[in-house]
């Protein structure tokens, strides 16, 4: 079942550490125009640990193989030898980082490709390696940028799923974070596809963010909820997912659909689901994005540089303002 989450009560601060017996990050990483600086990984790290609680649970970056040609590609993995030269300077700074304490990337385990496989593949090569029943999927570019309760998140999907098989619809499979993207999802494929979403609210436990609301305010009063809302398609954004399902039903035998070396999961299994649910207009067993309750705003962003000609600098971990 694909639906869309919403904080009730998130606030501007820090969330309590996650049991790292739930949870591991699974992180993608590939050549970009700031390597060898290992700043946005680094500050992805950063948001995780501060606005997500999750700096305790396992972490695995997976870089991804290059092809060496005459001119830059990174989107397909293609580089210039100059390019791949500073990629591999990147993964030695990775490795050390991993070796220091104090760093956000400590302890984290660097699984270096040999070979180009792509967003997909190079994922699965992340996710064989999964203990945990829930799987957080991230890119070396893109943060949390509000304090998000994780925990809520897996007891909704934990509730849910208890009583149901894996390829059952009616599941909440997958739990994306909103972006720019997704914030407007549920207009956006009323109007252009005459497709009709509708939220399901779950209550959970009391919230533990720690925010500025003063303590026995009208907010802190309210019950918290988490808001789910369907999603016609999958995203590769940053998410919350049952690790079953992706190595079944993403990457297994029971696959949705073939994944081909080299691409992007939304690019095929995203467009498989729209098409599915187009022809069924029903959205059985797909995923989930995170939104806020009160206020629609985005929980994760892409992480943009100075090099990047007409962005804005860096977001920070804490810098949206709602």
């Amino acid at each position: 079942m694909g639906e869309t989450v919403e904080v009730t009560r998130a606030r501007v601060g820090s969330t309590p550490p996650l049991d790292p017996g739930r949870l591991t990050i699974v992180l993608t990483t590939s050549p970009i125009k700031t390597h060898p600086s290992t700043r946005l990984i680094e500050e992805v790290f950063e948001s995780c640990s501060i606005l997500a609680g999750l700096g305790g649970c396992r972490k695995i970056i997976v870089a991804d193989g290059v092809k060496v040609r005459e001119h830059d590609k990174f989107r397909s993995g293609i580089c210039t030898p100059e390019a791949m030269a500073n990629y591999g300077h990147y993964l030695s700074r990775l490795d050390a980082l991993t070796k220091t304490e104090g760093s956000p990337l400590c302890g984290a385990e660097l699984l270096a490709l040999d070979e180009r496989h792509g967003f997909a593949h190079a994922l699965r090569r992340g996710l064989m390696r999964v203990a945990t029943p829930f799987v957080l999927v991230a890119q070396h570019d893109r943060s949390f940028v509000r304090p998000v309760e994780v925990s809520h998140v897996l007891d909704v999907m934990e509730r849910v799923n208890s009583n149901t098989e894996c390829t059952s619809s009616g599941r909440v499979n997958y739990v994306g974070f909103p972006t720019t993207t997704t914030l407007s999802h549920e207009t956006y494929v009323a109007s252009k596809y005459g497709l009709a979403v509708e939220p399901v609210t779950f209550p959970v436990r009391d919230a533990k963010v720690t925010g500025s609301n003063p303590v026995g305010s009208e907010e802190n009063r309210r019950p918290s909820t988490l808001r789910l809302l369907p999603l016609v398609q999958f995203y590769d954004s940053m998410h919350v997912a049952s690790t079953r399902w992706y190595l079944s039903r993403v990457f297994g035998r029971a696959r949705y659909i073939n994944l081909p070396r080299g691409g992007f999961i939304e690019d095929t299994l995203g467009q498989h689901m729209l098409k599915t649910i187009r022809s069924e207009c029903a959205a059985g067993d797909g995923p989930t994005i995170l939104t806020q309750s009160r206020r629609r705003t985005r929980c994760s962003a892409r992480i943009y540089t100075r090099t990047t000609p007409g962005r804005p600098s860096a977001v920070t971990s804490t810098g949206t303002t709602f």
